[in-house]
């Protein structure tokens, strides 16, 4: 739906995985339909009609979401201030049904924006007024888990059996991770099997590999492998490729060359695949230090690429510098500018961190130099490379060029006017790049 993609403040995405019942949470939830302007009551063409306020409380059909979605796609954005003031019409006019869709959409706000307090505030209305659903739920035991407060996912859960509201797959999965991630193994398992004699819980592989992770960090490397190959099992066709991409990370962990080739190869037996499927492989054998491995994947991404990825050579000069092997690092770089393309901000960015990490400091401020006038937005300066070139252009006593680096990422919007200012009035004081970091 396309209020999920452009709330001014986003709608959560479940901690890596699990916060993507979020936009189940709309679908599940509300009507789908799609609204023409002609729809809702020729607001268009009067001036009260260019506010969401109006076009709300003017719409009748049980469901407000397709008046949001109709507002998004105009290219209208909207704040939690404005969807503040809308619920407390709504309830002002008796409209507690619409104003409990737009408490959803405040709930998932505030949680993309880790606002704690503020989702646990609009959590309890939504309790006091009878709005209580699985996927409400996990999203507060979702933005629970990004934050940290773990003891408090139980407290939840404990919430909803009491209050006969389903724990699903979600919400188990949002509780394995946190297991996996606080090393409590035992519940961890518990849990599995409570999920596993659940009725009305179909597992999936993807739990498995929730497990699988947890083992490896604890270090039972035989149980962890032990996962993966349940969590085989269980992947649907259509599901192969985001499977198969994780199971190559996690038996890296496990140290298994092996299954990382054998998964590689039912990966390509699924049909055509681009640059992703690559770097999860490349990544796999970099892990497990196998650089002669990733050095021959990489030459056979070279010889069948279709789309052209920065990414992927990145990698490989990533793992070249971290080892040390700066002249391969700067042969393949050299490579990539003879075949017309050039390097960016990331690529230049890794080989200002390679020099520093091998005393080449001329060579860093260079590569830094280059990264930073390569920037785009996005993009994040490595703060302990740079800190490095600026306290050695301070030592050589090349202040004018600490001061044009440091210019650079503020033109390149990297630095607010405040920090920018900060830094040129200390400039000569260590570390330089203290107001960074």
């Amino acid at each position: 739906m396309m209020i999920i993609k452009k709330l001014r403040t986003p709608l959560v995405s479940w901690d890596e995985f699990c916060f993507a019942s979020s936009r189940v949470f709309w679908v599940l939830a509300y009507s789908t339909q799609t609204l023409s302007p002609n729809d809702v009551a020729d607001t268009s063409s009067t001036a009260a009609g260019t506010t969401l306020y109006h076009r709300l409380v003017r719409f009748r059909d049980p469901s407000v979401v397709p008046v949001l979605d109709l507002w998004v796609q105009e290219g209208r954005a909207i704040d939690q201030e404005d969807l503040h003031v809308i619920i407390k019409q709504l309830r002002k006019f008796g409209r507690y049904k619409h104003a409990l869709q737009v408490y959803g959409a405040l709930l998932n706000c505030y949680a993309k924006a880790k606002a704690l307090e503020k989702a646990e505030a609009t959590m309890q209305k939504m309790r006091e007024l009878g709005y209580s659903r699985s996927l409400t739920y996990n999203v507060m035991m979702g933005l629970y888990s990004a934050t940290e407060k773990y003891e408090k996912l139980d407290l939840l859960m404990e919430e909803m059996e009491q209050k006969g509201i389903r724990i699903d797959k979600f919400t188990y999965a949002i509780r394995l991770n946190a297991y996996a991630k606080t090393l409590e193994i035992r519940k961890m398992e518990m849990l599995l099997l409570k999920m596993e004699v659940d009725p009305e819980v179909t597992m999936e592989w993807h739990a498995y590999t929730l497990i699988a992770n947890g083992y490896l960090k604890a270090g039972e490397k035989e149980k962890a492998l032990m996962s993966l190959k349940k969590s085989e099992y269980l992947i649907r066709p259509s599901q192969r490729k985001s499977a198969y991409e994780i199971l190559l990370t996690l038996y890296a962990s496990a140290g298994r060359k092996d299954e990382v080739y054998r998964i590689w190869n039912l990966y390509k037996n699924i049909g055509k695949f681009y640059n992703h499927g690559y770097l999860c492989l490349l990544s796999s054998l970099a892990k497990l230090d196998c650089i002669d491995d990733v050095e021959k994947i990489y030459e056979e991404w070279e010889a069948q690429n279709t789309y052209f990825d920065f990414h992927v050579p990145n990698l490989l000069i990533t793992m070249y510098c971290k080892k040390g092997l700066l002249e391969k690092a700067e042969t393949l770089v050299k490579k990539l500018i003879e075949s017309g393309k050039e390097p960016n901000a990331s690529t230049w960015s890794r080989m200002a961190m390679g020099y520093v990490k091998n005393d080449g400091m001329e060579k860093a401020v260079e590569a830094m130099r280059k990264s930073i006038l390569g920037s785009f937005h996005g993009w994040t300066v490595d703060t302990a490379t740079l800190s490095a070139c600026l306290d050695y252009l301070d030592h050589k006593g090349h202040l004018n060029e600490a001061e044009e680096m440091i210019k650079s990422l503020h033109q390149k919007g990297h630095l607010s006017e405040g920090v920018y200012m900060g830094i040129l009035k200390n400039l000569s004081r260590k570390p330089l790049v203290q107001d960074l970091i």
